[in-house]
């Protein structure tokens, strides 16, 4: 996956998988990491209310309970929640 990314830096499918990965192999900072580069990405493409920032607040807010911030957890989840 690491080198699909590097063959083509802007695909986020890739980036959303990486970040998938790195949850299940429960590496939680990258996958944060990873998710928060993808927000980013989204938002600015798309919208900050665009169905795919949801999409990505949601794994960032279950990466965030992973890791016991559950404050931060709660604000990502409620904005997924929202869009």
């Amino acid at each position: 996956m690491q080198k699909a990314l590097k063959l083509q830096p802007g695909n986020q499918r890739y980036a959303m998988r990486i970040a998938e990965l790195y949850l299940r192999q429960e590496k939680f900072d990258q996958a944060e990491t990873a998710l928060r580069e993808l927000l980013a990405g989204y938002a600015g493409s798309l919208g900050a209310d665009s169905e795919q920032v949801g999409v990505v607040r949601l794994r960032l807010g279950n990466v965030l309970l992973a890791q016991v911030r559950f404050l931060e957890a709660e604000k990502e989840l409620l904005e997924a929640d929202r869009i």
